[in-house]
């Protein structure tokens, strides 16, 4: 797992997945969005045979 100092936003383009983290895992599928909180650990996990792909939005 890993965290960082800022959120994050992202968009799961394609591909199916999970999220990992403190408080569980969410599976994630093509058009969910998702928050990530400051200091959060985390991690993402592909699953199935297509790469899981998803755009990031953080502050400046």
């Amino acid at each position: 797992m890993h965290r960082h100092d800022w959120e994050h936003h992202l968009v799961v383009e394609s591909g199916r997945g999970v999220l990992e983290g403190v408080e569980g895992k969410l599976a994630l599928a093509p058009g969910d969005a998702v928050l990530v909180g400051a200091g959060e650990d985390h991690r993402f996990v592909q699953r199935g045979k297509e790469p899981l792909r998803f755009l990031v939005v953080t502050p400046l």
